[in-house]
């Protein structure tokens, strides 16, 4: 089901909302259209999201590790023998 719908928007929008239907091969409505899908897809983050994100990276990485150097090296050792050996023995599921 589709509906009339007017809009006021500042000419930049409009003009670029026109160039990408025109580049597209495709009506205005259908670039609104997907522009409004793509905003709306659960992997997009806001920018605020984005930076509680980046923050919560950094200070992990000021965080150190619980693990000794000599955990690290022998983890670090038994995936390249396991990889060496031919790696999974069994089908994945």
């Amino acid at each position: 089901m589709t509906r009339d719908l007017t809009l006021t928007l500042n000419e930049k929008t409009i003009q670029r909302i026109e160039s990408a239907a025109e580049r597209l091969g495709k009506t205005k409505s259908q670039v609104v259209e997907e522009a409004m899908t793509d905003y709306r897809r659960p992997d997009k983050l806001t920018e605020a999201e984005r930076q509680r994100r980046l923050q919560a990276l950094d200070e992990m990485m000021r965080t150190p590790s619980p693990k000794s150097a000599d955990d690290v090296q022998r983890e670090i050792d038994d995936i390249r023998a396991a990889r060496r050996s031919g790696g999974r023995r069994t089908p994945a599921e």
